[in-house]
């Protein structure tokens, strides 16, 4: 094998392994989506804690004791929010960027299975 016909070979590999990986979906790390969310998460976290604290103050001398009790219950609420805020964010952010980096990807499958579609022919066909 020459020389000339050894550069031609490596060409065509490294024109194959380039279109395939364009081809192929990209990795998306977690990590960004995940630090949006504790973001989000903290400030919702922030301003209602500092409702809660305020009711605490100011019912802590009550004779009622659901009054007197009530923060906690308030407190159990804005965690189970703020739970379900982080989980909703994350996975909203990671979807986008997701589509966002695999756009290329996503419509290479849509075709995909046009062609897919087209090739079993008709409903009720013989031939699909």
């Amino acid at each position: 094998m020459s020389s000339e016909q050894t550069g031609e070979l490596a060409q065509a590999v490294h024109a194959f392994f380039d279109r395939t990986e364009k081809a192929l979906p990209y990795y998306v790390p977690a990590m960004p989506s995940m630090v949006v969310a504790i973001i989000a998460t903290l400030i919702v976290f922030t301003q209602g804690l500092a409702s809660v604290l305020e009711d605490k103050s100011e019912n802590v001398k009550s004779k009622d004791p659901l009054k007197k009790f009530r923060w906690i219950i308030m407190l159990a609420v804005l965690l189970a929010v703020c739970a379900m805020l982080y989980d909703f964010v994350q996975e909203k952010v990671y979807n986008i960027s997701m589509i966002a980096l695999n756009k290329q990807h996503i419509a290479n499958l849509h075709w995909i299975r046009q062609y897919k579609k087209s090739m079993r022919g008709p409903v009720g066909s013989v031939i699909g």
